[in-house]
């Protein structure tokens, strides 16, 4: 993002001053990044009613979660399995139906509005009902702010990991490096 006096990283912090070396800062930045591009967005939306807006921005913040869990290059693959397996309530499956939830709303939802920008199969965002999923008449709906929830509680979750676990420490570095390393090179460079 270019923020008049140079590219940011995250709101706070440019590219050419993110340091690979330096765990607090880089964990720091990457919360700043989340929290200040993704999760005080969705709050806004979500404080607006603007529920469509708001859900579009939790499938982008779950793409982007669903990279730190994973080193599969194939998104459906990594996407649906961090999404039944960190927010359980995907993990369901509609009566006479072989997929579980996470499965549909990734072709529905994600799927939709990232390359069709729509939801398919009738699907939407909505505050009307209380559980974060509804299915009516074969139609999935779906709280974004419910949603927006578990997607904080799951991201908090992980970045305590990161901070006591070596191995998810580890996995957060390659992460950061083959996601936004070729960036943070450039950006460093006079």
């Amino acid at each position: 993002m270019r923020i008049e006096d140079g590219i940011y990283f995250s709101p706070t912090l440019k590219y050419r001053d993110v340091e690979l070396d330096n765990p607090e800062v880089l964990i720091q930045a990457f919360r700043d990044r989340i929290n200040g591009f993704y999760l005080g967005p969705i709050k806004k939306l979500n404080d607006d009613n603007d529920a469509f807006a708001a859900g579009l921005l939790c499938i982008t913040t779950m793409d982007v979660l669903s990279r730190l869990k994973s080193n599969s290059e194939e998104v459906r693959k990594r996407y649906v399995h961090w999404l039944a397996t960190e927010i359980p309530e995907f993990a369901q499956r509609l009566p006479g139906k072989k997929q579980i939830l996470a499965d549909i709303f990734y072709k529905q939802f994600r799927n939709g509005l990232v390359h069709e920008g729509r939801i398919k199969d009738g699907g939407q965002f909505s505050y009307i009902f209380g559980g974060m999923i509804t299915v009516e008449n074969q139609f999935m709906i779906v709280n974004p702010r419910q949603l927006a929830d578990n997607i904080e509680t799951v991201f908090n979750r992980y970045m305590a990991e990161v901070l006591t676990s070596q191995e998810e420490f580890q996995g957060f570095i390659q992460m950061i490096k083959r996601d936004f390393g070729a960036e943070i090179a450039r950006a460093k460079r006079p």
